[in-house]
């Protein structure tokens, strides 16, 4: 369910936007870096936190 939330922020975006999903489920992990790399978006970071993950990506950054 992360990777299409942010895909949903994505269409809203405009290039060159970083945009922030915190999830908890651990998996979302390998499975935003790879829709990103797919998509060309760039991975900023993944924070591990108390309630699980904060991803951050970079909207087209790798076109």
């Amino acid at each position: 369910m992360p990777v299409i939330k942010l895909q949903q922020a994505v269409r809203k975006s405009e290039n060159g936007d970083e945009l922030s999903i915190a999830c908890t489920d651990l998996g979302a992990e390998k499975d935003i870096a790879s829709w990103a790399k797919v998509n060309k978006h760039q991975l900023l970071a993944v924070e591990k936190t108390d309630y699980g993950l904060l991803i951050s990506i970079k909207v087209d950054a790798l076109k």
